[in-house]
């Protein structure tokens, strides 16, 4: 985020080739790196996207507590050990943790709470109703990887299905360069 284009935040200017600290105490990551190339954002200065010169430390490289983590899912067929330390942690979403209310998304029945956050201070919230669909989505354009997780938490106190034909889950639509689409849902209960 580029705070120096807000007011109060003048000081925080930067150019190419700057080296800044970036702090992330989800990851426990704090990294002293090098601007190397910027995509301005005219409409929205603040949204500026950088490239930093160093990559991100992947799972990989950290302590033992993922070799235990790859170590206990090694014998589900889910995921090996090798995927897991090849995996560099990077959430394409913006605003995943309904942090900022609900900028970003698209709802249809949803609505942030700011006293509930499972990772964050906040999370999304919708309350069920018998022959409704609620959804809330957003479109990411994600670089060209072999591979994608999807990770969410559900709270489903008293959650109780209506019907044979009601779905509790997530439902990801993949475009593909030539156009075709692809549907997946994932079950939650």
């Amino acid at each position: 985020m580029d705070l120096s284009v807000l007011t109060g935040y003048e000081h925080e200017a930067w150019e190419l080739g700057d080296y800044v600290r970036v702090e992330d105490k989800d990851l426990g990551l704090s990294v002293t790196t090098r601007i190397v190339r910027r995509e301005y954002n005219l409409q929205e200065p603040w949204n500026t996207v950088l490239e930093l010169s160093t990559v991100l430390k992947n799972l990989g490289s950290s302590t033992s507590k993922w070799d235990n983590a790859a170590d206990s899912l090694e014998g589900v067929s889910v995921v090996s050990s090798e995927d897991i330390a090849e995996l560099v942690p990077f959430n394409l979403l913006r605003n995943s943790r309904a942090d900022d209310g609900l900028a970003y998304w698209v709802s249809s029945g949803f609505e942030a709470d700011g006293e509930n956050g499972a990772s964050g201070t906040a999370s999304f919230k919708a309350e069920g109703v018998a022959g409704m669909t609620k959804s809330l989505s957003q479109t990411v354009y994600p670089a060209s990887r072999d591979s994608y997780t999807i990770s969410a938490q559900i709270a489903s106190e008293n959650l109780k299905k209506l019907s044979g034909n009601s779905q509790v889950g997530i439902e990801i639509v993949l475009e593909y360069e030539d156009g075709s689409t692809e549907s997946r849902f994932i079950d939650l209960y």
